[in-house]
């Protein structure tokens, strides 16, 4: 078979003739990349035999990955996670309330995502009874450019509607434009924080939103008189709707139960 016709050495100015590519006085010289090992962070020394053992121990009473069950899943937890990271914090690694069994790949998909530049929006889930002075305190504590998730501003939003006026043939838009709200949240975005205002009063909603997005939850235990104290000042709320709230508040301190991570405002 005969041989191709040689060309002019790639390098520029070159005019010896070669196979292909370079001529040996013009060809690339490859330097040897020194790899070193990455020294280990020091939390890396808590997981020993005494993490080993909590952890194994954690899956036999949670043998069911969270994130999987969240979508109506059944699939073995193989991993205990931090719902929060630790970041080396003691305290915080052995707190089993920060605990959760994940499979591998929603472990993996959860690492990933903790490690993207940019990813995590800081996210506050704050709840408490009606007019515990939950907005407020978000606008309180907000910051030009944050995102605010309240269900009846987006009612507002959706029906040009004062906030007492909410037609009941519209939740079902306004709940799903809060869901989508939600669902976008979880991916990357340029948004340095996210506050979502909610009345849920059951410690499985709040669990969920540190589960789903590493939540600081925020609990407003503003005693129920207060509450009502508020409602019945403000001139501005129709008398049939603050007899309902007054309802709602009774409501919730009958279903709240306290959780250990919550952040308590009174």
């Amino acid at each position: 078979m005969p041989l191709k016709p040689k060309k002019p050495c790639s390098y520029p100015g070159c005019s010896k003739l070669v196979q292909s590519g370079y001529c040996d006085r013009h060809k690339p010289k490859r330097v040897p990349v020194k790899r070193t090992k990455q020294e280990k962070q020091p939390y890396h020394e808590l997981y020993d035999y005494k993490w080993s053992k909590a952890s194994k121990t954690h899956l036999n009473q949670y043998p069911l990955c969270i994130e999987c069950s969240l979508d109506d899943k059944l699939t073995p937890a193989t991993l205990v996670d931090h719902i929060t990271p630790h970041a080396g914090n003691k305290q915080l690694f052995w707190d089993r309330d920060n605990w959760q069994g994940l499979c591998a790949p929603c472990h993996g998909r959860k690492s990933y995502k903790e490690s993207i530049v940019g990813y995590k929006t800081q996210v506050t889930f704050i709840t408490g009874p009606p007019s515990s002075g939950k907005t407020t305190w978000v606008k309180s504590q907000m910051r030009r450019g944050d995102l605010i998730i309240d269900l009846d501003d987006i009612f507002m939003a959706l029906s040009c509607l004062d906030r007492y006026d909410k037609p009941d043939r519209l939740w079902t838009f306004v709940n799903v434009a809060k869901e989508a709200i939600l669902e976008r949240l979880i991916k990357p975005s340029r948004v340095p924080r996210a506050w979502i205002i909610s009345t849920a009063p059951d410690m499985a909603t709040r669990q969920q939103m540190r589960i789903k997005y590493a939540a600081r939850v925020v609990v407003m235990e503003t005693p129920a008189e207060v509450c009502v104290k508020r409602m019945l000042e403000d001139e501005s709320r129709p008398a049939e709707y603050s007899e309902r709230m007054i309802s709602l508040v009774d409501r919730w301190w009958k279903k709240y139960i306290p959780g250990r991570m919550d952040e308590i405002v009174a």
